[in-house]
């Protein structure tokens, strides 16, 4: 099959996880980046302008995008969220090839106000334009209905092994690892388990995007990320914990780091969801906390019983196995084979030769 990827490309992504994942499966990809196309424009490509006026011009690059996208013969198209086109331009893809097969996998919330990224109006408003509608979010398929989505999957996210792979434990370098962009709650639940005395001999490693937070303390350890992508699995497997706040939107949920960090030969130390629990046992292949002071009795016991965490490192490792990006792709194309044929009455995919 031919499957064309339209998300940014970094190694790291989405859009380049589930590329790898569909080439293992033996399908022709490419991946393209529209915002590429979009910043020919000079006032598209001016954060400002882009700000005040994105929506009309997203309408007015959408001619020559809709050209682009149609000079890839594909089967299937998979879009990582879509927020660079208004709904006009998916129409207009269904009506120019209506046996390709529309994908959206959106890594955030469509139907709430959390991201600015992936909530735009538009992107609300293009749920009823895809032929199947993904999130890792079971919670809110309802309301992707209820917004027109035609078919949902759920597809949890998932192990990178080739962007992440795993290292072996080393001598650990942390108490806590910390790998992610800081933001007001994250700030507040890591100065909370730094005011607690029990940490004040701690090594805490907190690497990403912070802005200033007001504490002396994790101002003074947020620094930006100052590993290279393949580095950061030798970090995970040093650390005694790595650990993963997550956002506001997720607290029910799980992330990326929920398979990441286990994957990578860490122990994750999360906030507690039952979700994050089915997946990886309390205890068993993961350390959960639900207030800062239980994080830090955690993180106590745990680094002074280094049999035990080698266990759990290698009990989560393997159920990590279990959940990399190909399982996900093959369980994706797997919901598209079961949707209802196209008009004419043929399968919505079919094998044809190379893409363009």
């Amino acid at each position: 099959m031919r499957i064309l990827v339209l998300n940014a490309t970094g190694p790291a992504l989405l859009g380049s996880s589930y590329a790898r994942a569909f080439r293992k499966l033996g399908h022709e990809v490419v991946q393209y980046d529209p915002v590429n196309l979009l910043n020919e424009d000079p006032l598209y490509r001016n954060r400002y302008s882009r700000r005040l006026l994105e929506r009309s011009l997203l309408a007015r690059n959408e001619g020559k995008l809709v050209r682009k996208l149609l000079s890839f013969d594909a089967d299937l198209i998979w879009v990582g969220k879509g927020q660079w086109a208004l709904p006009g331009l998916w129409r207009a893809l269904k009506d120019a090839r209506p046996r390709s097969v529309l994908v959206n996998y959106n890594s955030d919330d469509p139907v709430t106000t959390y991201s600015r990224g992936a909530n735009a109006p538009w992107v609300t408003e293009a749920i009823g334009c895809f032929d199947l509608f993904c999130t890792f979010k079971p919670d809110i398929v309802s309301d992707l209905r209820k917004h027109g989505a035609k078919e949902v999957a759920v597809l949890p996210f998932a192990w990178d092994e080739d962007a992440l792979p795993r290292a072996e434990a080393a001598e650990m370098r942390y108490d806590v690892l910390f790998l992610a962009n800081g933001d007001e709650y994250r700030a507040k639940i890591l100065v909370e388990i730094l005011a607690d005395p029990r940490t004040v001999d701690w090594r805490f490693g907190i690497f990403g995007h912070w802005r200033r937070s007001g504490n002396a303390r994790l101002d003074a350890l947020a620094r930006p990320m100052p590993f290279a992508q393949e580095q950061i699995p030798a970090a995970m497997a040093a650390a005694v914990v790595s650990l993963n706040v997550l956002r506001e939107q997720n607290l029910t949920n799980h992330n990326l780091r929920t398979f990441e960090i286990p994957g990578a030969g860490g122990l994750s130390l999360s906030q507690y969801t039952a979700e994050q629990d089915r997946f990886f046992p309390r205890n068993q292949a993961a350390l959960y906390f639900d207030t800062p002071t239980e994080a830090v009795d955690e993180v106590l016991a745990i680094r002074n019983d280094p049999d035990r965490r080698a266990r759990m490192v290698e009990a989560a490792g393997k159920i990590a196995q279990q959940h990399r990006f190909v399982d996900r792709a093959r369980a994706l194309l797997d919901a598209v084979s079961e949707l209802a044929p196209v008009a004419g009455g043929e399968p919505p995919m079919k094998k044809s030769g190379a893409m363009s």
